[in-house]
Order: C-alpha cells, then structure tokens, then sequence
C-alpha cells in the first residue's frame, strides 16, 4: 500500500475544495469555477475533436505528449529562440519540491534501485 508523508496526512482540505464538493452534490447551482468557459467552443476545435474520435483517437496520449504537437512547439520554440526570446519553464522545481515533500518523511532515503 502506498503511504504518504506526515506532512502530507496532515493538510486540512481547502475550503474552497470544500465548497465544490458541497456545491456539486446541490441541484439548481451556477458554478463559477476556473476554467469554466462561459462561451461555446468554437465549430473548427468541435469539428476537429469529432475527426480525432471518427478516426479512433479515443485514448490517453502518452506523458510526454504526441509527436506533432511535441514538433510544433519545438518549432515555435526554436522561432522564438532565432528572435531572441527565450521560453520558460516555471514550475517544474515547485512540482519536483513538492511531490518529495509529499512522499518522503524526515530520514527517508533511496531504495538504490
């Protein structure tokens, strides 16, 4: 079984995660959620997404992302590099600092394998 760290067992759920969960289980409510779009999607994004499920793209791409898109960004990427515009990764330190936080306690070290 997978534990976590003490520090993990410890935090208190957030009230707004609490408001959610009361909020979803409420009929009649307006959510005003991050991320809820308050417009519809656009006909070619919709079209687009109909194409990929026809064509049978109906599953979970990988972690590093599909091969296209991976180009397409290190395209644009290498395009803003040329214009003297370096990109950033910000983040990436946090989640690292924080998924370590959340599973090792004080004392924890590597099972060398």
């Amino acid at each position: 079984m997978v534990q976590v760290s003490k520090i993990a067992q410890e935090i208190k759920g957030s009230t707004i995660r609490k408001m959610f969960n009361m909020a979803s289980s409420m009929t009649d409510t307006v959510s005003f959620a991050l991320g809820e779009p308050d417009f519809t999607t656009s006909k070619n994004i919709i079209d687009a997404a109909c194409k990929a499920l026809q064509d049978g793209i109906t599953h979970y791409t990988p972690n590093a992302g599909i091969l296209p898109l991976r180009q397409a960004i290190a395209k644009k990427t290498q395009k803003q590099k040329q214009r003297g515009n370096r990109p950033r990764n910000r983040g990436n330190g946090n989640c690292r600092r924080n998924g370590s936080t959340y599973a090792c306690n004080d004392g924890d070290t590597g099972s060398g394998r």
